[in-house]
C-alpha cells in the first residue's frame, strides 16, 4: 500500500507540473500581479493602509488552474508521498 501511495503522489506532483507548464502565461500575470501589489505595499505609509490591501486583492485575477496546479504540485503530491514513505516503516 505505501509503493501505491507514492506512485500516486508522483503522479500528481507530475500532473501539477505539466499543468503549471500548461498555463505558464497565466503564471507569469500572476507573478507579475503579485509583483506590483508587493511594490504599492512596500512604499513608505501604504504598509498600514487596509484599504489599500482590500482593492489590491479586488484586482488581483488568478486562474483557477494555475491554482490547482500549484496545489497538486506543492501539497497533495508531496503529502501522498511522504504519507507512503511513513506506512513505509509500519509493513511488518
Amino acid at each position: 500500500m505505501s509503493k501505491l501511495f507514492n506512485v500516486v503522489g508522483v503522479l500528481v506532483v507530475c500532473a501539477g507540473i505539466d499543468l503549471l507548464w500548461q498555463s505558464r502565461i497565466e503564471l507569469r500575470i500572476l507573478l507579475d500581479e503579485w509583483g506590483s501589489l508587493a511594490r504599492e505595499v512596500m512604499r513608505p505609509g501604504n504598509l498600514v493602509n487596509p484599504l489599500l490591501w482590500h482593492i489590491a486583492a479586488r484586482k488581483r485575477r488568478t486562474s483557477a488552474s494555475v491554482e490547482l496546479a500549484l496545489v497538486l504540485a506543492f501539497i497533495l503530491g508531496p503529502t501522498l508521498v511522504l504519507m507512503g514513505i511513513a506506512m513505509m516503516g509500519t509493513n511488518h
